[in-house]
């Protein structure tokens, strides 16, 4: 009887561990930005109908332009990307060529909303809108109100996930929108600014977003050769403090998780060159003869020669030399000798 309960157990805690790793395996995968499924909207202005309403900003440079061409280099294809920018971009055609462009989407694709441009709060509502090339001082009438932002992807995106972006004055009311929201659109927002705050007239937070999305170094703070979206808004909360004395916002709702894989860490081909390297590996104070089957960043996936995968393990730098003559540990490894000795 205690061998068939035994038995029952083991099936039980095998199929349960069969369950979490699909399970794991589904939200990786989902967690994983791609191209392919992605819908990018873009609107930058720099230049306004009503001078005397808006300052315009210098043109050369801009970095609004250099998103949307990485974009088109990291493989979203071309119809599945519209940038309105300047004198095109003024109300109408925004609200009705965002309508006409999402619709377009599928079920499960992930739509990139961006915006630069002037952000404003209406003096006596304390709505926050943002301006298109045609608007003046009358708000609500002429500019692009955040929760019209939301009403248009709602409406019309037929996808799962949306990461809403802004590099402007009081962008942090896209945050405070998305978290009113019931909609079964989850959504992650990284903006420049608070709800109540100003934004530099500078690409600083441009220039972080396109940093983590190229996969620069800087951003992995835990080592593991892949960039997410979490150490992206930790660089961008990092740099414009330090340079422009702001405090952005970053928010995610439903199952928009803050862990989505946006690039892998750039210039790693001496890393992953090690792969198949034979090394040795420490474990409770002794050295013992391993392989590389895996690199990602300065963190190692190694299998320990003479045992069963089930010791297979990520180490770092700290538990990683090179081969030399083992010292045995428990008599197990006793034959080992590294070439290299």
């Amino acid at each position: 009887m205690a061998t068939i309960k035994r038995l029952i157990i083991i099936l039980f805690i095998s199929s349960l561990t069969a369950s979490v790793s699909a399970q794991s395996l589904e939200r990786g995968q989902a967690q994983s930005w791609n191209p392919a499924r992605t819908w990018v909207f873009a609107v930058g202005i720099l230049e306004f109908e009503h001078g005397d309403s808006w300052d315009s900003f210098p043109k050369e440079g801009r970095k609004d332009a250099e998103l949307v061409d990485f974009f088109r280099q990291s493989g979203v294809p071309r119809d599945q990307i519209l940038f309105i920018k300047d004198r095109e971009a003024t109300k109408d055609r925004i609200e009705r060529a965002m309508a006409r462009f999402l619709a377009k989407a599928n079920e499960g694709d992930m739509l990139i909303f961006y915006y630069t441009g002037h952000g404003a709060q209406d003096d006596d509502t304390g709505k926050i809108y943002f301006a298109s090339y045609d608007a003046d001082d009358d708000l609500a009438r002429t500019a692009w109100s955040v929760p019209s932002i939301f009403n248009t992807i709602e409406r019309n995106f037929r996808g799962s996930r949306a990461l809403v972006i802004a590099d402007c004055c009081y962008s942090g009311a896209l945050a405070d929108e998305a978290a009113r929201r019931k909609t079964s659109i989850s959504y992650a927002v990284l903006t420049s600014a608070r709800a109540d705050s100003l934004s530099t007239a500078e690409w600083t937070f441009t220039d972080a977003l396109l940093r983590g999305l190229r996969g620069s170094a800087k951003l992995d703070r835990n080592r593991d050769g892949e960039i997410e979206l979490s150490e992206l808004a930790r660089y961008e909360r990092s740099r414009m403090w330090s340079q422009e004395e702001q405090v952005p916002v970053f928010k995610t709702t439903g199952d928009f998780s803050p862990e989505m894989i946006l690039a892998d860490v750039a210039n790693q081909s001496k890393s992953a060159s090690r792969i198949n390297e034979r090394v040795e590996v420490e474990w409770e104070g002794q050295w013992y003869p391993a392989t590389i089957l895996e690199v990602k960043g300065a963190r190692y996936r190694i299998h320990y020669a003479g045992y069963g995968s089930e010791w297979d393990e990520w180490v770092d730098d700290s538990r990683l030399r090179t081969t030399s003559r083992i010292t045995p540990a428990n008599g197990r490894l006793s034959r080992y000798e590294s070439s290299h000795a």
